[in-house]
């Protein structure tokens, strides 16, 4: 499908797309179901076989744009492509195996049209594995002050696919994903770092709008992420952007939450001595970052009343939630 331009719609929604035609096929039903209709739908290929561009044609709708370019190694390239592509308003991601229910965009949109000065928005959402099985409900409360610097020690509050931003702000900033191979799985968490560095212009849709799957791309794999994650924060603190009045204390902060990771991926993969020995190392840097990972991860994934049925409309196995 040719690349033909619409009139300035006020979404852009960039998908980039790796083969697995199965999930981009109900990535981009979710998109084309969505009630609010005044969007244009980019489908970034990275280097994926045939079947995929068989695929979009065979929806026919001229919001889909399509562009193939060979593969690149991680999200971070055929996002751009789509960012630089794109014209609409605002800016909106997806991985090819995410899902949006049909009230996200036209929730987003009430949102911005009421607090006209946004920079980014954000919203909650379900959590699934790759047998598309309910695992949990994750909300985004990126809120409070000093957000940029809280990041570098708590992680990061954003998820792609439940984020949108402004265009206009990225281009003024000439923001971006990294496309650095040793970024990958957390281009992302530099990307949004280096936006709430630039605004406090954040708002959240109070709702959960999508499914993000676990399995999406490469960020199953855990350690890569943690050496990628690990990478992002070395060189943000290194940022003059961060300012903190006891700088000694953060960096024990910082330290202690990239402890804490460790030790949660060393409990993954089996390892309980590591996992002990880490989370010894992040206790001893800064007890109150310990206690507060845990309360914070405890409220991300509180108990939410999960609907059923909507799940199961989008094909969602809850485990009889």
């Amino acid at each position: 499908m040719a690349l033909e331009s619409q009139k300035n719609p006020i979404f852009s929604v960039v998908v980039p797309a790796y083969n697995n035609v199965d999930g981009l096929k109900r990535c981009i039903e979710s998109v084309l179901s969505q009630s609010e209709g005044d969007f244009e739908l980019l489908i970034m290929d990275d280097g994926s076989g045939p079947e995929v561009l068989k695929l979009v044609d065979g929806f026919l709708d001229p919001r889909i744009r399509y562009e193939w370019e060979s593969n690149s190694g991680g999200p971070a390239r055929p996002r751009n492509r789509g960012i630089k592509l794109a014209i609409g308003q605002w800016l909106c991601f997806m991985d090819h195996d995410d899902y949006w229910f049909p009230n996200k965009l036209s929730s987003v949109r009430t949102l911005i049209e009421d607090q006209t000065n946004l920079d980014i928005v954000c919203h909650h959402e379900y959590h699934i594995d790759h047998a598309q099985t309910y695992l949990k409900s994750v909300r985004s409360e990126p809120s409070g002050e000093n957000l940029y610097a809280r990041m570098l020690v708590d992680g990061n509050p954003f998820s792609t696919s439940a984020v949108a931003v402004r265009r206009d702000f990225l281009s003024e900033f000439d923001l971006q994903f990294s496309e650095e191979q040793e970024l990958v799985t957390a281009e992302d968490f530099d990307l949004w770092l280096r936006v709430v560095a630039r605004t406090q212009s954040i708002g959240l849709v109070d709702d959960f709008l999508g499914l993000y799957s676990t399995g999406s791309g490469m960020s199953f794999d855990t350690t890569r992420h943690l050496n990628a994650r690990h990478k992002v924060i070395t060189a943000h603190l290194s940022d003059p952007l961060v300012r903190v009045s006891k700088e000694r204390v953060f960096r024990h902060k910082v330290v202690s939450g990239l402890e804490i990771d460790l030790a949660k991926d060393a409990m993954t993969n089996g390892s309980r001595k590591a996992a002990a020995r880490h989370l010894s190392r992040a206790f001893i840097k800064s007890p109150i970052t310990v206690v507060r990972r845990l309360f914070n991860a405890a409220q991300r994934s509180r108990s939410s009343s999960v609907p059923a049925d909507i799940l199961r409309q989008s094909g969602v196995l809850t485990g009889g939630n």
